[in-house]
């Protein structure tokens, strides 16, 4: 066995040298840090050894570098007080980049026309992101209209036409419909249907009916069934599965048939099993989040995450008229791929339902 002792700066250094001199078979046997006598620097030496009557094929795999033992007591010590200072001195350098961030902000804001200082805190006021309402200032700005209010008002539309799917609203078709309503609870699920439903009787003269498969809330089961009646629209409840399966069967001649469901807290992983056997005991084609106007944003992408195993068809936001901000949702959807359908403001049947669109959102992103 041939064995050499190798100094070097590093250990990186070393391991080069073990490699040239003794070749990829060999061995480090050890190595610590010593001072050299002429230049008092810190050294490596390395220990290493190879057999030289090994063969190739007995050769180790991989040089192995032990973690080095300093002989200084307090080299820890030092690596723990360079590590913390430079812990601190990234914190102050973060910092200084968010005050410089936020000093081009309020410049970069100031060098825009009076209107878009005007639009900036509409938006602001309304609780869009303070990012998300830069980059659409910005985005207006490429096309600058002028100080039209108007012409501002149409860019932004056109802006959120791209960037936001309006999709998955009611129609008609030669295929039996089964629109199927899931949401919180409180959130306007069964008044909405009953809008809907109603919408599809009077809009497209479709021959439809409703079933109930809440029939945990009292109350709600009873508006339901004084609505249908007023409405005209065959009503039934269905107390489980199988009590589901034969109403659905029963209708087999509607063209539409509108399912309400019970609304519980997203943390409940039964119900949510529940809604999706619902929906594949009925072959619901048309699935619809019911959600309210004035949740925050970490509560849309909650709701939406959760019921997104559904495959939700469209958004129905409702009581509109309930709240001051719907920057929010406005801010979820332009990272959801989730299409919105209709927006719902108050108790009229059929009237307080429209349509969702671009304009109608930025008429109501810009309440002042």
């Amino acid at each position: 066995m041939k064995i050499k002792k190798l100094l070097a700066k590093t250990i990186k250094e070393g391991k080069e040298k073990v490699i040239r001199e003794l070749g990829e078979d060999a061995v480090i046997l050890s190595h610590r840090t010593v001072i050299d006598p002429k230049t008092q620097n810190e050294l490596v030496e390395i220990v290493a050894a190879i057999d030289e009557s090994q063969t190739k094929n007995e050769q180790f795999e991989r040089i192995t570098l032990p973690r080095p033992a300093p002989e200084k007591a307090n080299s820890d010590d030092k690596y723990l007080d360079f590590t913390a200072k430079l812990l601190e001195e990234i914190s102050k350098l973060n910092t200084k980049v968010d005050l410089i961030n936020e000093q081009v902000r309020f410049h970069y804001l100031n060098s825009y026309p009076e209107e878009f200082k005007q639009l900036f805190n509409i938006l602001v006021n309304n609780e869009v992101n303070y990012e998300n309402v830069l980059n659409i200032i910005s985005m207006i700005y490429k096309n600058y209209p002028g100080a039209n209010p108007i012409a501002i008002k149409d860019e932004f539309a056109k802006i959120v036409s791209h960037r936001i799917l309006f999709d998955g609203f009611l129609q008609k078709d030669a295929k039996q419909q089964v629109v199927m309503f899931v949401g919180p609870a409180g959130a306007g699920k069964s008044i909405n249907l009953i809008k809907m439903a109603s919408i599809a009787k009077l809009g497209f003269d479709a021959n439809i009916s409703i079933i109930s498969t809440d029939t945990y809330k009292v109350s709600g089961l009873e508006q339901m069934q004084t609505y249908s009646s007023i409405a005209a629209i065959p009503f039934s409840k269905a107390d489980d599965l199988v009590s589901l399966q034969k109403q659905v069967s029963r209708d087999y001649d509607k063209d539409m048939i509108f399912i309400d469901t019970i609304g519980k807290s997203i943390i409940d992983e039964t119900n949510l099993t529940y809604l999706s056997e619902i929906a594949q005991i009925s072959e619901a084609n048309k699935v619809y989040l019911v959600l309210p106007s004035n949740l925050s944003a970490k509560n849309y992408e909650k709701y939406i995450e959760s019921f997104k195993k559904l495959n939700i068809s469209g958004l129905i936001i409702t009581k509109i008229d309930e709240t001051n901000a719907i920057g929010p949702l406005f801010d979820i959807l332009l990272n959801k791929k989730i299409p919105i359908s209709y927006f719902s403001t108050g108790q009229n049947v059929p009237d307080d339902i429209e349509r969702a669109n671009a304009e109608m959102f930025v008429n109501l992103l810009m309440r002042d």
